[in-house]
Formats: C-alpha cells, sequence, structure tokens
C-alpha cells in the first residue's frame, strides 16, 4: 500500500459518524445541540445536552400523526402568519418545572399528568432562547430562509385543535432526545417548522427601502393598550360611595352587542361583539370607529372671532327741548276729568271692589326674621352625576 492511500484510508476512517456538513458549515443538528446547551444554562442554570437527532420532511397529517398528543403542545409563530409546533413530552417539561420551583431535577421518572397554563408559561422562556440560538446559528446558511423569526406564541389544548391552526404544507419535524441535569431525567424534545418558510432581506439591502421596511415593523411590534367599554352610567358621588359587593347595576341588552374599543386617549378605535371562544369571554371586531362628530353649537359660537363692524353715525333727528316747552302741547288737568268708576261698573254689572286685605310675612325656610340679616345655607344643594364606565 502506497502512502497516498494510506492517507486517504484515514481520512475516511476519521470522517466515520461525523455530520456531513460539519466541515462544509452549520447544519441543523448541530445548531440545535449548541443553542439547546446554551440557553437551558443561561435562563434555567441546568445542564442538558442532546443525546441523539432525527429530521424528516413530513405532510401536516404525518406531523400530527408523530406528535404525542398527551405532552405539552405550543404554537409557534413566524413571519408572515406561518406557524410551527413545539412539544414537551412530561420527562422535559417536568424537569423544566422542578428546576425552576426546587431548584434540581429530582433523579426520578415523572408520572403522566395534563399540561396546564402554568407548564407553558414557565417553558416560553426557555423555548424562545432555544428559537433565538437556532436561527442565529443558521443565520449565515441557505437554511435562514425557514429556520428564521419563530418565537412562543400559546399553549394548544389538543392535536385536533392544532391541526386546525395549521396550514396544509410540508414541514421539517425535528425530533431531539435530551438528557437533563446529567442524567436525573431523558425526554424528548419535538419541533415542527414548515418546510418552506420566508425569505428574509437584509435591513438595507434595497438602500432606504430597507431602512423604511425596519423602522415600520419596529411600530407595527409596538405595544398599544386598548380598553372594551361595555356600558356607561351616570351615578351620584352618594351611589357611588354606597356601592357594596354584591350591587347589581342593570346593562341594557344593547350593549352586548355594541361593546365601544378606545385607546388610552379616550379615542373610539371600533365597535364589537361580547361573545365567548374555548370557554373564555372574547370580542368580534363588527365595525370600525364612528365618523368624527360636529361640537356643539355653543362651542362653535364660542370660538367663532368677533366681526369686526365698522360703527354707523346717523344723523340725530331735530327733536325739541324737553326741558324749554317750546312746542309742546300743554296737558289737560288730570285731577280736574271726572272718575265715573261706579258707574262703570253698574253698567257692566259688576259688585263693588273691595279693599284687599294685608298678607301676613312668611318666614323663610333657614332664614332668620328677628332683625338677622344673615340668611342661613342650610338648603339641600343639588346632585351632581358622575360617569361610571364598566369595562
Amino acid at each position: 500500500m502506497t502512502d497516498q492511500n494510506e492517507i486517504s484510508v484515514l481520512r475516511r476512517k476519521a470522517g466515520v459518524g461525523r455530520d456531513p456538513s460539519d466541515g462544509a458549515g452549520m447544519s441543523a443538528a448541530k445548531a440545535f445541540r449548541l443553542a439547546i446547551s446554551k440557553a437551558s444554562e443561561v435562563e434555567l442554570g441546568l445542564a442538558a445536552r442532546v443525546l441523539s437527532f432525527k429530521e424528516a420532511q413530513v405532510s401536516q397529517a404525518q406531523l400530527l400523526e408523530a406528535l404525542n398528543g398527551d405532552a405539552l403542545l405550543v404554537m409557534l409563530e413566524g413571519p408572515e402568519e406561518s406557524k410551527g409546533i413545539a412539544v414537551f413530552d412530561m420527562q422535559v417539561l417536568s424537569a423544566l418545572i422542578e428546576v425552576q420551583t426546587l431548584g434540581l431535577v429530582i433523579r426520578a421518572e415523572a408520572k403522566p399528568r395534563p399540561p396546564t397554563r402554568t407548564d407553558s408559561a414557565m417553558c416560553e422562556a426557555m423555548l424562545d432562547r432555544v428559537l433565538q440560538g437556532f436561527e442565529g446559528h443558521l443565520a449565515d446558511s441557505s437554511s435562514a430562509g425557514w429556520a428564521t423569526g419563530f418565537r412562543f406564541q400559546k399553549q394548544i389544548g389538543s392535536l385536533r385543535l392544532m391541526g386546525l391552526a395549521l396550514a396544509d404544507v410540508p414541514y421539517r419535524l425535528f425530533h431531539l432526545q435530551l438528557d437533563l441535569s446529567d442524567g436525573a431525567k431523558q425526554g424528548v424534545l419535538q419541533i415542527a417548522l414548515p418546510a418552506q418558510g420566508v425569505s428574509h432581506k437584509p435591513a438595507g439591502a434595497a438602500g432606504d427601502d430597507g431602512w423604511a421596511q425596519a423602522m415600520e415593523n419596529t411600530v407595527n411590534d409596538s405595544h398599544v393598550a386598548i380598553s372594551a367599554v361595555l356600558h356607561r352610567v351616570q351615578k351620584t358621588l352618594t351611589d357611588v360611595q354606597a356601592l357594596q359587593v354584591g350591587d347589581e347595576i342593570v346593562l341594557p341588552k344593547s350593549s352586548i352587542s355594541a361593546v365601544s374599543i378606545e385607546g388610552s386617549d379616550g379615542c373610539i378605535v371600533g365597535v364589537a361583539r361580547l361573545g365567548q371562544k374555548n370557554g373564555f369571554r372574547a370580542l368580534r371586531m363588527t365595525g370600525d370607529a364612528p365618523g368624527p362628530q360636529l361640537p356643539p353649537m355653543a362651542d362653535l359660537v364660542g370660538d367663532m372671532p368677533a366681526a369686526d363692524v365698522p360703527a354707523l353715525d346717523f344723523p340725530a333727528p331735530d327733536m325739541p327741548d324737553p326741558m324749554s316747552g317750546e312746542g309742546l302741547e300743554p296737558l289737560p288737568d288730570l285731577m280736574a276729568m271726572p272718575v265715573e268708576m261706579d258707574a262703570m261698573g253698574a253698567q257692566a254689572g259688576a259688585a263693588p271692589m273691595a279693599d284687599f286685605p294685608d298678607l301676613p310675612m312668611m318666614p323663610m325656610e333657614g332664614a332668620s326674621v328677628e332683625g338677622n340679616d344673615e340668611i342661613s345655607m342650610a338648603t339641600p344643594m343639588a346632585a351632581m352625576p358622575l360617569d361610571i364606565e364598566i369595562a
């Protein structure tokens, strides 16, 4: 055997068991190994490593058949409304819960139990860190198109609901056998992502359009607080202070179908109908915000500037001076005029008018009558209505 043949044999022996893409670049298997080890250490202080890795491309029906319906099912949200799946079996789930509640992983097999929303909330940070590290390791590879942008969205209660939420497209299913806390527990983590994915253009690749797109994405990802106002009623301050647990406030039936969606500044952004979904109260948007309303007439008049009308100069009429008496006819002597009231009354058939009696003075309520000029303010004031918002 020549030296060249010996070198070729040694190279083939050294390559046995290695990932075929290790030398050329990062693979999905290596990216998951690095991401899980780092995420568990940083987020939980837990030693975790991948014992075995399997990857398969499956249809939606095949994917649902390969998943464990008794495990914790988590929906992943990706770019352009694409969906993925993460499945924690009971051993992996118990290890993550135990290390966060007890500070260690119990060296015993976990008993089966239904997963809860608390379980999914306690796994969210770990899962997001794994997905972030996974896409980071594949950012410079050809796999970046399908591996980028997926994060925790919510827990799904059953495989049936999972099938309704998933699009009927091919998926990449990753099966990872994990060792947790140096053999304290071993379990399976399954992650499924759309096989095709969504292509991503780096920011700035299209000149100013890249900056504008990045700015738009940042604004669209910002959180906005909105309130759902079911009804508003007016109560006096006395009624509000008298409210107790168990008191009822009657709401009109129309308020259920006309829930006002308002922003933090009080602006109405839409109208919704109150209902329920999966046992929880929910709102269905039924319309946009109503058009702008005109302000009251008093406000319009108050805001209008005063018109600048020029003063008109009319000539004064030629009137005689009343103090001089010139040009005025003398008035007759009123005392000398005959008074025939009795005759007038007799002709009309009316009885002679008698003098009215003096009316007694009525004292004012709360006022002092005997020489006191001050008036008491004991009269009750009118109640002031208050607005109560039921949201």
